[in-house]
């Protein structure tokens, strides 16, 4: 986003004008909730059919509004979204006992700016209020952005994932009970 900003007159001169870069601010996460759906929906419709893929690890899978209204209301676990001007991104945690697997979707033209990141910090950070101690990644082995969070993630959590194949699919065990401390405390 690029703003002409006019500067003080100069006498020799006269006016000069600069062009600067002005940051927006960072979108806003929050817990999602049921009101929440129908703004899910339009950015799924937003999305490319290679996220959805990449998220859903199907092809041709588009959930359905229903199908969605389950995963922002989970019976264990939670929901968030990042939201701008609309939602711009989704993040699930859908436990099962003390395990639950995560999952995010960035709606393309938001991607590589760090949200994923931020949404995946979000999740680990209130998975053990919902008596989660354990957060499972089903990762396509293509999806070399996610595969960069996993890294990131693995330096803020105490301890490497334990990891499995099964075919081109990646799953990634992390334990969210012990942080990692940070340096010098």
């Amino acid at each position: 986003m690029t703003f002409d900003i006019e500067w003080a007159p100069d006498v020799v001169i006269g006016r000069r004008y600069k062009r600067l870069q002005v940051a927006p601010a960072p979108p806003t996460i929050r817990l999602a909730d049921p009101s929440d759906v129908d703004a899910i929906v339009a950015m799924h419709e937003r999305c490319t059919a290679r996220s959805l893929s990449y998220r859903y690890l199907s092809g041709t899978f588009r959930p359905t509004p229903a199908q969605l209204a389950q995963l922002v209301s989970p019976a264990q676990g939670c929901s968030l979204v990042a939201v701008d001007t609309c939602v711009i991104a989704v993040a699930n945690l859908v436990g099962q006992g003390s395990c639950a697997e995560a999952a995010i979707l960035v709606e393309d033209s938001w991607q590589g700016r760090g949200i994923g990141t931020a949404m995946m910090r979000h999740l680990f950070d209130v998975a053990p209020q919902h008596g989660i101690d354990g957060v499972e990644l089903h990762l396509d082995a293509g999806n070399t952005p996610a595969l960069r969070l996993i890294r990131k993630m693995s330096r803020q959590i105490d301890g490497e994932p334990q990891w499995s194949f099964d075919g081109p699919i990646i799953t990634f065990s992390f334990t969210t009970t012990r942080p990692r401390t940070p340096p010098g405390d």
